[in-house]
């Protein structure tokens, strides 16, 4: 697998640059053993669903081509525990380089727009929706943006491929709004710790 090749590159890498006695903290995304991960948690929306559901009613609508609409896959691949842990089995060149696991754990962190609208409600403070939803939704496209954005033709004129773009996270901030308690961005990360020995 890529991902895997990747991963045990760029820990050998690290390894070259790390004197014996050398320690390094590694934060990366992941699944945890709850199968967690970056915008699907305990909460009832998971959100690459949503944005699926959001993408494929455009081309379903005919706004967007079937070619457009695969084009718009986010391409992100989160590790389990085990594939992350892999690399530094004996064996490994990871290990032969020097580099070992002195521990790892996955923490959730919770989308702070999510929280505060959660707190607020409980709190019996007034909401708004609205905005909250503008919170959530703009996490979400600070790194999506450009996966939609590219998925679109080419011979489409720039401003009209932006407003399809903007139209997928209007659409989905509408869905938000109807009920900003379930939909977040939390996260789901490995925090790992490692150390050079002699090879």
């Amino acid at each position: 697998r890529v991902a895997a090749k990747d991963w045990s590159h760029l820990l050998q890498l690290r390894s070259k640059e790390l004197a014996v006695g050398g320690k390094m903290v590694i934060v990366n995304f992941c699944v945890d053993a709850q199968g967690y991960y970056l915008g699907k948690t305990d909460k009832p929306v998971c959100m690459y669903d949503t944005f699926d559901k959001h993408w494929r009613a455009m081309r379903d609508e005919g706004k967007i081509t079937q070619e457009e609409y695969a084009g718009g896959t986010l391409l992100n691949y989160y590790r389990n525990d085990q594939e992350m842990k892999h690399p530094f089995q004996e064996g490994e060149a990871v290990h032969a380089s020097g580099l070992r696991l002195v521990s790892c754990e996955s923490k959730i962190t919770r989308c702070p727009y999510n929280e505060e609208y959660r707190r607020a409600v409980a709190a019996g403070e007034p909401v708004d929706d609205r905005a909250a939803a503008k919170g959530i939704i703009g996490t979400m496209r600070t790194w999506s943006n450009s996966s939609f954005l590219t998925a679109l033709s080419g011979s489409r004129p720039a401003a009209e491929r932006q407003a399809l773009v903007d139209e997928l996270y209007q659409r989905y901030e509408d869905e938000i709004a109807q009920d900003p308690a379930s939909h977040h961005m939390d996260y789901a990360h490995h925090y790992i710790l490692v150390e050079k020995v002699a090879a």
